[in-house]
């Protein structure tokens, strides 16, 4: 009885396209091949040899038999020496052969078999891979002595040429994925390390010494509660520390608790069943749920009500929650990022917040200065804003900030922080489009865009405008002049230290250049 009697060749067929195609990691469904074709055949390892037109050169995938080879890499690359001369071997057309003898064969297998594995006695079996007319490469299959492989075998194998080529083509693509893959998340996470390193406006200035508690704390798990007031950028610095630890590619849950209705807040937290109330008519992942291997930022958690407190500590204790209308516990693992511009400590001795909470809250403190304490980062705060408003409006960048402007920036005391200079300057673009930025209405109170404007409803001025303009009517009228005989502060009937002191505050400017004596 002949070889090719003894086996059923539609079963063969079947049997080992299901190897080469159970898996799209090329090295498992090589090692799944091996495994069957030995029980036919001297196969004692596979080798994948492919060329890459795009980078020039070609490489060697040590498959099954081989794995002891290359313990770091089955994935050996062709010295530049043998790139060409294997590129020529692909250009000769398809083929099959036996190779029995390998120290007869002159070309470029034997070169690379010498080269990889320095063995002569073995016997090859070699088999270009075609698809589409295009030559992808070859597969090789070795076993040890000489005259090992027969014409029956080489029948065997060109069975199955489609089916590898298939599973090569496959293979390759999804290699190339998974490196593309890979080469984004180390982008994103050099990004991520320029934000937490530069990334933030005044990191090297007036946010240095935040910046370096951000970069400690970062890397670690531990709960962090930022504070500070209104409007100085907690949640950006929650995300720079969510951006430098080890969850950056997780979820970055934010949360609310002053915006969420009492009623709402155990669903809004920890989610809900469906059913679990009226309106509940299908089930809702809460915020821990979907931060979970992530980061859960809870912004102003000094709104949390006492009940909630309660029920966010068990849950900060035990790492489990339990949905609205459910009875099974519910494992998370989130780590807690809190923030708050009120005085927590002085909450809970008024029995207002939860000292035990706080204690698991408060683990690394960070206090975010307000923006005007660190004033030397108005004047880069301002150009961002500028460049990232005057983009999102349409509009032509203005120039650069002129002194008398920039003064004004300074000299305000911003109570809304960095929150009001951006409002403030995307109000300036609006109003001055097409001419240079002045700043001029600034400080002078709610609704006035520039000085001379009015407000609604018998011709009222607002009293910070008032006093602007009588300051700068009586500075006109003496020519600039602020104290001595005939100057402002006597025409106004105040102390000269006094109106410096105001003119300061609403941003007018001194020198007698400035002003006119008006004519008598």
């Amino acid at each position: 009885m002949s070889f090719s009697d003894q086996i059923d060749t539609d079963k063969f067929f079947r049997q080992a396209t299901l190897r080469i195609c159970s898996s799209l990691d090329i090295e498992k469904s090589l090692d799944a091949l091996g495994s069957y074709l030995k029980e036919f055949m001297p196969a004692d390892a596979l080798c994948l040899c492919f060329y890459e037109p795009e980078k020039k050169t070609g490489h060697a995938l040590a498959g099954w038999g081989m794995a002891t080879l290359h313990p770091k890499s089955r994935m050996v690359g062709f010295p530049e020496s043998l790139v060409n001369d294997f590129f020529q071997e692909l250009k000769r057309g398809y083929r099959i052969e036996i190779i029995n003898d390998i120290d007869a064969y002159t070309g470029f297998f034997q070169t690379l078999y010498n080269l990889a594995w320095q063995e002569n006695d073995v016997s090859l079996l070699l088999m270009d891979l075609e698809l589409d007319d295009e030559n992808l490469g070859c597969l090789l299959i070795s076993a040890e002595k000489k005259n090992r492989f027969r014409e029956e075998h080489l029948e065997l194998i060109r069975q199955i040429h489609e089916p590898i080529a298939m599973a090569m083509a496959n293979g390759l693509k999804h290699q190339a994925l998974v490196r593309q893959q890979q080469r984004l998340k180390d982008e994103n996470r050099f990004l991520n390390n320029e934000l937490k390193q530069g990334g933030i406006i005044g990191a090297g200035k007036g946010l240095s010494q935040v910046m370096g508690l951000v970069q400690k704390v970062a890397p670690t798990q531990s709960p962090v509660l930022l504070t500070g007031e209104t409007g100085v950028g907690k949640e950006i610095l929650a995300e720079a520390i969510h951006s430098g630890s080890p969850l950056s590619d997780k979820p970055f849950i934010r949360v609310n608790c002053g915006a969420i209705p009492d009623g709402l807040i155990d669903s809004e937290l920890f989610g809900h069943e469906k059913g679990a109330f009226t309106g509940a008519d299908k089930k809702y992942l809460g915020r821990f749920e979907r931060a979970h291997q992530g980061t859960l930022f809870l912004d102003e958690i000094g709104e949390l009500p006492l009940q909630a407190q309660v029920r966010l500590l068990r849950v900060l204790q035990n790492k489990e929650i339990e949905r609205v209308g459910g009875s099974r516990p519910i494992p998370v693992n989130v780590r807690v990022i809190s923030a708050t511009n009120k005085d927590l400590g002085a909450m809970a001795e008024d029995g207002c917040f939860r000292k035990d909470l706080l204690f698991r809250l408060d683990v690394f403190p960070i206090h975010i200065p307000p923006l005007r304490d660190r004033k030397e980062d108005i004047p880069d705060l301002a150009d961002f804003f500028i460049d990232k408003l005057s983009r999102e409006m349409g509009l032509n960048r203005p120039g650069k900030l002129n002194f008398p402007a920039l003064d004004r920036l300074l000299s305000y005391e911003w109570p809304g922080n960095v929150r009001e200079l951006q409002n403030i300057v995307e109000r300036e673009l609006i109003i001055r489009s097409s001419s240079p930025l002045a700043f001029d209405g600034l400080g002078l109170g709610r609704g006035a865009v520039v000085p001379g404007s009015r407000v609604p409803g018998k011709g009222i001025r607002p009293l910070e405008e008032t006093l602007v303009r009588a300051i700068r009517d009586a500075l006109s009228a003496c020519g600039g002049k602020v104290d001595g005989q005939g100057g402002a502060a006597e025409l106004l009937g105040l102390n000269p230290s006094t109106l410096r002191s105001k003119m300061r505050k609403l941003n007018i400017a001194f020198g007698r250049n400035q002003y006119k004596t008006r004519p008598r």
